[in-house]
């Protein structure tokens, strides 16, 4: 509802005594007043938003008073699955202090140290740019088992031991104190502090932390688990500082440090969910694109980073045995080698690789390469007829469910030499990729109609996989 009035004291509105308005009201009679985050010059004045999460939220415009478009590119995401440390997302450095993920999150203090000087940080390989009219922003799940003498930092910057970041945005957890900071030219710059009393049950429950830095702000909200806001603060940053960060690209970082007492009980750092996404700025990026830069293509585990395709370091790969209802390799492609079997329709699961949960695989493209080695082809060419065999339940070609893809033919002719190499084998799953889902399994299948067992002959050569785990 709402009432009409005027500016008037004495009663009259006119446009002399008074000037007229419009004054929202909500169902107690009492005025409405929309704030997000900071205080209008007219306070019922209608602003321009919406509603997430119960809260009122003012849409967002840039200096030249265009809409922003908040076009959240992702730049990085880390859920920490499973329990292996990925080498490829992160570097690890601990005093003391010992890390290990679990199914809680990444763990700091596995070990339950009390000691002085005790620190354990983790700082993302990745470095994100923070360039003008292109915000940056950092979101994180934490759970920080607070005991005085111990701090939690978690944010953008590249620390050292226990020393303040050079430059950086970064929350801090200390003394049940939490508190945002703008680092920059050896400085730091706080905000408003927060008081995790507020906040019930702080030690045992987790909460979501955004850090928004702009051209010239930082904002730093905390989130309960239902979204809600429940703690908003921000900085503005100083005139002196050469621009948000005093360089063009920082990592995103996380650490728990005991100071130079030893702590009366064990601190604990519980991280889960580091998000890193740029707004307003199309980076033009492809999805696939996307998924590579945040450690998500196909030739690494996406869990603990382990290369994936069948290529040991300086050694020869061992002969496969070619099976119809049992994988050669159990790798994703890679090197392969098989001795020279006699001509038949069966066909052979030279590959067979089992998608590791919870991820989902998407094959993109194969490139196939065969070279004929040891001996000369002899009595009958050789013919191989390849193809894909996407989300199987499991690795047998005989398994309901096995369904091939023809990916291409090679062939040698009678007399091919040691050495010779087919044309390759490319196909192109770009317009609609290959699924396989968590826990299934992708093979590369085989089949050789015409051929001859010679004696010393092996067939060699290589399968590329290309594509990208969701």
């Amino acid at each position: 509802m709402a009432d009409i009035r005027h500016s008037n004291a004495a009663g009259f509105w006119n446009g002399t005594n008074g000037a007229g308005h419009v004054l929202l009201l909500d169902a107690a009679g009492n005025p409405i007043v929309y704030s997000d985050g900071v205080k209008p010059v007219s306070p019922n004045a209608l602003p321009i938003g919406g509603i997430n999460d119960d809260h009122f939220r003012a849409l967002r415009t840039d200096r030249s008073g265009g809409l922003a478009t908040a076009s959240h590119q992702p730049l990085f995401h880390e859920p920490f699955d499973g329990t292996a440390l990925n080498q490829n997302r992160w570097s690890f450095a601990q005093t003391t202090f010992a890390i290990g993920q679990t199914a809680n999150g990444l763990n700091f203090n596995t070990a339950n140290a009390v000691a002085a000087n005790s620190v354990a940080t983790v700082t993302s390989l990745d470095q994100f740019l923070k360039m003008q009219r292109a915000p940056l922003y950092y979101k994180a799940r934490a759970q920080f088992l607070n005991v005085a003498g111990s701090t939690a930092e978690f944010g953008f910057g590249a620390p050292g031991g226990v020393a303040m970041p050079a430059t950086g945005a970064y929350w801090r957890i200390v003394g049940g104190i939490a508190t945002l900071f703008v680092a920059g030219l050896g400085t730091e710059v706080a905000a408003p502090v927060i008081s995790l009393a507020q906040f019930a049950n702080f030690a045992s429950q987790y909460y979501t932390y955004d850090i928004y830095i702009d051209d010239d702000e930082a904002v730093g909200t905390i989130h309960d688990f239902t979204g809600r806001v429940v703690a908003r603060t921000a900085i503005a940053l100083p005139n002196g500082y050469v621009r948000a960060f005093s360089v063009s690209r920082l990592p995103t970082y996380a650490r728990l440090f005991i100071g130079g007492v030893a702590t009366a009980s064990a601190p604990n750092l519980l991280l889960s969910d580091v998000y890193v996404g740029a707004l307003d700025a199309n980076y033009g990026r492809s999805w696939s694109d996307t998924c590579a830069a945040m450690g998500l293509a196909a030739t690494s585990n996406p869990q603990n980073a382990a290369q994936l395709a069948n290529w040991s370091n300086s050694g020869a790969e061992a002969n496969a045995t070619l099976s119809n209802t049992a994988a050669g390799y159990t790798t994703l492609g890679g090197r392969f080698a098989f001795a020279a079997v006699a001509g038949a329709v069966t066909d052979y699961l030279l590959f067979g690789f089992q998608s590791p949960s919870p991820a989902k695989l998407m094959v993109t493209g194969i490139d196939i390469d065969v070279k004929n080695t040891g001996a000369a082809v002899a009595v009958t060419q050789h013919e191989f007829e390849w193809a894909a065999v996407a989300n199987m339940a499991s690795a047998s070609l005989a398994a309901t469910g096995a369904l091939r893809v023809p990916i291409g033919q090679q062939a040698f002719a009678v007399g091919a030499a040691p050495g010779v190499l087919a044309t390759r084998v490319t196909a192109d799953f770009t317009s609609m990729p290959l699924v396989t889902n968590a826990g299934r399994f992708f093979g590369v299948a085989l089949r050789m109609p015409v051929a001859t067992a010679t004696a010393s002959q092996v067939i060699r050569g290589t399968v590329t996989v290309k594509g990208r785990f969701e």
